[in-house]
């Protein structure tokens, strides 16, 4: 197995407060089509938590950890609010770092 991470800035553009555990929305697909789903416990704000909770404005860095097959090649990176249960899921096509 290995580890890919999931860097991510959450900023609350609504007009009430937002909370939400990001990790129970999130999933990472590989070039294969698997998926794989991140460990509970996330970094925000600099601290280990599961959820975040943001004033409207307000927005977090952090990131999210999955565990993936040796040689996976991470594809796409999907995100789903409100603990998976959220009306839209936002998908990020991922590929090679720029250089240079």
């Amino acid at each position: 197995m290995a580890s890919d991470l999931a860097d991510l800035t959450i900023r609350n553009t609504g007009s009430v407060p937002y909370e939400d555990a990001p990790a129970n929305g999130a999933v990472l697909s590989d070039s294969d089509g698997a998926r794989s789903t991140p460990s509970p416990l996330s970094v925000f704000g600099g601290k280990a938590t599961a959820t975040i909770s943001l004033a409207p404005g307000d927005e977090v860095k952090g990131y999210l950890q999955f565990q993936t097959p040796a040689g996976a090649d991470p594809a796409a990176f999907l995100l789903t609010t409100d603990s998976g249960y959220g009306r839209q899921t936002g998908r990020w096509t991922l590929g090679s770092e720029p250089s240079g």
